[in-house]
């Protein structure tokens, strides 16, 4: 790589030092025209081949407030979440016998931690089955109507996800990396507080891959609200488990988790 000298308005004599360059390229290898945070946008529009936006956001609600006992991922029920054991159909309801014309989207991971997807118009409180088995529950989205009852993913007694009435869609601080992505996590914000006011919490970022290792890190306190925008995105491997994690240091009290981060097809 030849360096121009803006000064002599000549190229350097004599030189014999290789420089490298990079730039953003989507995965047919296409350079893209915008950099730095301006490039987040082509990718939340869905322009960029192989990138992707990503949000994980959970909060608590009702009594599925965060203790003092243990950390929780905040989401709609009152126990830590955690995930199925093995790829299973799961059955799909509501509290209301109201919901008979609101569509769901389920979105998940087959065994191999593939990414599947259906579409299920509820039933009322008639359960219905997924045609899909389903390893993991990324997203559960109502796309057509406004269901006024609780809807539960389940098996068993075992509920994988939850629309409260008015959400539109889960809100759990959960997710699971596909079979062939990586995700780079730029941020981090969590929330704690009650009636009467601030409180303070531990934030921990909880992992597990699919060979069974258990990562806890990111171990932190808080009081009332804690950011973290990391100067470089931190990776997450294929098939891993992300859970973002709370636990109160005063009492149960209301908790919430927002991250962002960029999903990238790996070839």
């Amino acid at each position: 790589m030849a360096i121009w000298n803006k000064d002599s308005q000549a190229f350097l004599n004599n030189n014999k030092t290789l420089f490298e360059a990079f730039s953003i390229a989507d995965k047919d290898g296409n350079i893209m025209n915008t950099f730095g945070t301006s490039a987040n946008i082509p990718i939340a529009d869905g322009s960029v081949a192989g990138y992707s936006v990503r949000n994980i956001f959970g909060t608590t609600a009702g009594d599925a407030d965060i203790v003092t006992s243990e950390f929780r991922t905040p989401w709609e029920r009152a126990s830590n979440y955690e995930f199925p054991s093995a790829a299973n159909t799961m059955s799909l309801v509501s509290t209301s016998g109201s919901d008979t014309a609101v569509t769901v989207l389920i979105s998940g991971l087959d065994e191999n931690y593939l990414p599947i997807s259906e579409t299920k118009t509820l039933t009322g409180t008639a359960p219905i089955t997924t045609d899909n088995s389903y390893f993991r529950i990324n997203d559960m989205i109502c796309t057509v109507g406004n269901a006024v009852g609780t809807i539960t993913l389940s098996i068993g007694a075992d509920v994988y996800s939850q629309i409260d009435p008015g959400n539109g869609r889960d809100q759990k601080a959960v997710y699971t990396v596909p079979a062939g992505y990586c995700f780079f996590l730029t941020r981090i914000d969590a929330f704690c507080t009650d009636a009467n006011g601030g409180k303070a919490a531990r934030f921990r970022n909880y992992l597990r891959s699919s060979n069974g290792r258990v990562l806890r890190v990111a171990d932190t306190t808080f009081f009332e609200n804690m950011n973290i925008m990391r100067q470089a995105p931190f990776k997450y491997d294929q098939k891993t488990d992300i859970e973002m994690q709370l636990r109160s240091l005063s009492g149960s009290t209301f908790g919430s988790v927002f991250a962002e981060g960029i999903l990238v097809q790996q070839v």
